[in-house]
């Protein structure tokens, strides 16, 4: 199975190009015209702001492929500032509108329980055995606000502040830690993700 790889040009991707090729063939995407016909899996992972992430989808044509692999059914997984681009705006940077695909808002963490950014390894609730009470490496300041609750697949509690650790809708996956950083735990999931979405 072909695997799509976007490069945002913000972040090293290699660890997530190598983790992905675990289960199929990995490729980059730079650009619109780097799709491969036959991809069943299109991976948007990225650190870095709100701004830069969306700024440089659309400098190089990649928010208009998403708009129709989203619509055509191909399975998305965005991670960490991946899965924030795929809400309606973000706090980070007001004005700048995201990908639409998922109706909500992301905001900054405000919890006084831990130093933020957040930076490690944290427990995520679920009612997804593949989640529940598992542990997974999360590198962020921000946190996505589904305007649905059906969206919301898990969540990691700070005693004051819940943050939305993954969401799912259609053919879309938010995972706001990094599964390619979270060893077993990580693996496990995607795989069973795929194998859920049939791909």
């Amino acid at each position: 199975m072909n695997i799509g790889i976007i490069d945002l040009g913000i972040n090293n991707i290699k660890s997530v190009k190598d983790f992905f090729s675990l289960f199929g063939k990995t490729y980059i995407l730079n650009d619109d015209n780097d799709f491969k016909i036959n991809t069943k899996l299109v991976v948007l992972p990225g650190n870095g702001s709100f701004n830069s992430g969306i700024e440089s989808l659309k400098r190089n044509k990649l928010d208009l492929l998403l708009s129709k692999i989203y619509r055509n059914g191909t399975l998305i997984i965005g991670i960490c500032l991946g899965m924030q681009i795929l809400f309606e705006k973000s706090e980070e940077n007001l004005g700048k509108q995201g990908l639409n695909f998922i109706e909500g808002s992301v905001g900054k963490i405000k919890s006084l329980n831990c130093r933020l950014p957040l930076l490690g390894w944290y427990q995520v609730q679920s009612d997804i055995n593949e989640l529940n009470n598992k542990t997974f490496f999360f590198n962020n300041g921000f946190s996505c606000f589904p305007k649905k609750e059906i969206y919301i697949e898990s969540s990691l509690n700070l005693g004051d502040y819940k943050v939305i650790s993954s969401v799912k809708k259609e053919n879309l996956i938010g995972l706001q830690f990094h599964p390619e950083k979270s060893s077993s735990n990580g693996l496990h999931l995607v795989k069973s993700l795929l194998e859920e979405s049939n791909v």
